[in-house]
């Protein structure tokens, strides 16, 4: 799968008080699982996404852009439509993240306790529902209107 590669935007990773989140994630390939790394970073310039990277062994890597609210509810009960959905599995421990573009679709899953804190750690740094708080919404209305 290739995946939807987005340059993010904002201030640098390092300067925004949180690490990323690295861990070994499971691709679901029918009965079979295989790890590889997969690293979750947050940006409070950014507030409404967390970039996932995706590095399989000998592969390039695979960057995808999720909102953070849909990780968030993901982790509880069955989340999003089209392109990403996520919801706990059956076994507890685990949440399974559906991507899926042009037809082909990928599924992991990753560890419920290591997102859930580190989610946490993000809501801290900009609580749910205060993302676009501070947004010039006059400076946004201008750029869409090409400086009119």
């Amino acid at each position: 799968m290739n995946g939807k590669h987005f340059e993010p935007r904002g201030k640098n990773r390092a300067t925004s008080g949180l690490e990323p989140l690295s861990l070994t994630v499971h691709q679901v390939l029918g009965d079979t699982r295989a790890p590889l790394q997969a690293d979750f970073s947050y940006d409070p310039a950014d507030p409404l996404f967390v970039t996932l990277v995706f590095r399989p062994a000998g592969e390039p890597a695979v960057t995808w852009q999720i909102s953070r609210d849909l990780l968030v509810d993901g982790l509880s009960q069955p989340s999003g439509i089209g392109d990403v959905r996520i919801r706990p599995t059956r076994y507890g421990a685990l949440v399974r993240v559906r991507l899926q573009e042009h037809g082909a679709t990928a599924q992991f899953d990753v560890g419920l306790p290591e997102l859930q804190e580190w989610l946490t750690r993000t809501c801290a740094l900009v609580p749910i529902g205060e993302e676009l708080r501070g947004v010039d919404w006059d400076a946004v209305t201008r750029e869409l209107l090409g400086g009119l």
